[in-house]
């Protein structure tokens, strides 16, 4: 987890003029210049690998989270509980995203285009913990791996008088380490993101509506400290949407 919780921090806490240095922004700021989201995720992990081990982190209860947005910037968390039947063990989630991109235009936009086509460039950064409740080795217990990534895919927005839309598809690769027990492996992801912002309506600040789904798969080898594990034990895959409604100011 810790180099994603460094990489969240120091990008998140980086003046805006030293994020547009870096990265090369799209036109067309015009409308929601940040939104506020409630977030409701369908989770979709299982595990994927040969043999099932025990314990294992299968998810696909509904979790609860909030969602941050500004242009070229997207941060979540959510989190939530699934409660275990016919054998299986009390879980706990805990998810968090960032992401921050530049975009490349692809067509030559003329001074009161109101539609942009661009591709973005994606630097990504994630962590998901899954642990069994009510237990005491936090090593065995819990799927637990940050991600750092990069990736780069097709982005699409356009202006109204009071809206705004966004659409955005970006598959990415990654570097998946585990908080503790010397676990390395990769992270793919497909991950497709639609918000409309809408307003003012009151005052300064609108409505924002979102829809969001990704893909993601984590191939992880085995512990460098626990050396008996299958290599298999870290590896799943599965897929969230996320549907969420907040404010924009």
């Amino acid at each position: 987890m810790r180099p994603a919780v460094l990489l969240v921090a120091a990008l998140t806490l980086a003046p805006a003029p030293a994020l547009a240095q870096r990265f090369s922004y799209g036109g067309g700021r015009e409308g929601a210049g940040q939104a506020l989201f409630v977030g409701y995720y369908q989770v979709n992990f299982e595990f994927d690998g040969k043999e099932r081990p025990t314990p294992s982190f299968d998810f696909t209860d509904p979790v609860y989270g909030l969602i941050f947005t500004r242009p070229n910037v997207y941060l979540s968390i959510a989190l939530g509980d699934q409660a275990g039947d016919e054998g299986r063990d009390d879980l706990r989630l805990v998810d968090a995203t960032f992401m921050v991109w530049g975009e490349l235009n692809l067509l030559q936009q003329e001074e009161t285009s109101k539609t942009f086509l661009f591709v973005p460039i994606v630097l990504h950064s994630s962590y998901r913990r899954i642990s069994r409740r009510n237990t005491s080795d936090d090593l065995l217990d819990a799927f637990d791996f940050g991600v750092l990534g990069l990736g780069t895919g097709l982005g699409f927005r356009a202006l109204g008088g009071r809206w705004v839309l966004e659409a955005r598809a970006t598959p990415i690769i990654g570097l998946a380490l585990r908080s503790f027990g010397g676990s390395t492996g990769t992270s793919r992801m497909l991950d497709t993101d639609v918000q409309l912002h809408l307003g003012p309506l009151f005052d300064q600040v609108g409505l924002s509506f979102g829809f969001g789904y990704r893909i993601q798969a984590w191939d992880v080898g085995g512990s460098a400290i626990f050396t008996d594990l299958s290599r298999d034990f870290f590896d799943y895959s599965g897929d969230q949407l996320i549907v969420r409604a907040g404010v924009n100011w």
